[in-house]
């Protein structure tokens, strides 16, 4: 054999190669083949005498590595940061009392003053109770919330002032509302409770209620 070449990618998978009795070898070309070569073994080939015309091969091959590792470990750092930017974000909504999921409701300080439900849909227990929210003062829940449960319930809790329930939330949920001595405002929207089959609210004071 006389003449050796190879065109881009050819042996591309190739991480061992030998070249041996081979010595009357005049030409070599092997421009961006053997790219994933990390062993060479040559014996008795003239033209090619040591490793060398490998060695700028491997090199690269082990750059590419290296930058791909490089590239990798950057997408993973940015991967990290993401994911603690948004613990701390979801952390800090739920200290605000902000409810945007259930796992934000589950979640929830029982030393909040103020809870607000933006959304809230896909709650997975049939009852919804506040009553654990101890220095509650005030509880809103927007619109389309909680169209699953059927009990809601807020009772014992001396501090909570007011309660509003936007519209078509809380539809087939019956209602308890009682011993909240600091209650002066109930607001319940449009088609709230409209399949509630008994409700009950009870205040040790006067408080308004007004239908939206």
């Amino acid at each position: 054999m006389s003449e050796f070449t190879g065109k881009a990618n050819a042996f591309l998978s190739t991480k061992k190669v030998t070249f041996a009795a081979i010595p009357n070898l005049k030409k070599l070309g092997l421009r961006k083949s053997f790219s994933a070569l990390r062993t060479v073994y040559v014996e008795n080939a003239e033209l090619l005498g040591t490793t060398e015309p490998f060695k700028s091969i491997m090199k690269r091959r082990i750059e590419e590595e290296e930058r791909r590792e490089r590239i990798r470990q950057q997408e993973k750092e940015r991967e990290l940061q993401y994911q603690e930017k948004v613990r701390r974000a979801i952390a800090l909504r739920r200290n605000q009392g902000i409810v945007e999921d259930r796992y934000d409701l589950a979640n929830l300080p029982h030393t909040l003053t103020s809870i607000t439900v933006h959304s809230c849909d896909y709650y997975a227990s049939s009852v919804l109770d506040f009553s654990d929210f101890s220095v509650l003062q005030r509880l809103s829940i927007h619109s389309n919330c909680f169209n699953e449960v059927t009990q809601f319930t807020v009772h014992g809790i001396d501090s909570l002032r007011s309660i509003s329930v936007d519209s078509h939330s809380l539809m087939k949920a019956n209602c308890r509302i009682r011993d909240l001595p600091s209650l002066t405002v109930i607001r319940v929207g449009t088609e709230c409770f409209s399949s509630s089959s008994y409700s009950v609210i009870l205040s040790n004071r006067s408080c308004s209620a007004n239908e939206e």
